[in-house]
């Protein structure tokens, strides 16, 4: 256990069918989605498993910002996000086994904000620490780079 103290755990089951090697359903509770790779290797149904997982970080980052949000006191009138992420394609080519496949992930955070300069520095601060993938990226190594652009209404 982290530090001697309780965990709280919160358990998340999943299941799969693989109809073929590039196709993966996901299921879990109600919620379905499909992984897929373009063609020839797939039939691009859905994104690749790596693009799935990238794209569940930009769902945490926005989730992440507006609870920091609230939590700082104020509200997002306006959220975009843009990922860019460095991977080492040694590992994904199975030419070399790799330690750390994500060698950066820039996130570039778009937001129209009413908040002061310290209710900004706040959420900033703890964008990568609450966010449960950037901080999974960040302790295994990752160059984790978050650009804000903030509009005040």
């Amino acid at each position: 256990m982290p530090d001697g103290q309780t965990v709280e755990v919160a358990k998340m089951k999943f299941s799969a069918t693989c109809p073929n090697n590039a196709r993966t359903d996901v299921v879990s509770g109600e919620e379905e989605i499909v992984m897929d790779h373009p063609e020839p290797r797939g039939t691009g149904l859905g994104m690749s498993p790596i693009h799935t997982y990238l794209s569940g970080f930009m769902g945490c980052t926005n989730s992440t910002i507006h609870k920091l949000a609230k939590r700082a006191g104020t509200e997002v009138t306006a959220l975009d996000l843009e990922m860019e992420v460095g991977l080492d394609r040694r590992g994904l080519t199975m030419d070399q086994v790799v330690e750390l496949p994500f060698v950066y992930a820039k996130t570039i955070v778009n937001i129209t904000i009413e908040a002061s300069d310290e209710q900004l520095r706040e959420m900033k601060d703890g964008l990568s620490e609450w966010c449960p993938i950037a901080k999974t990226f960040k302790n295994a190594g990752t160059e984790v780079i978050e650009e804000w652009n903030v509009t005040r209404p």
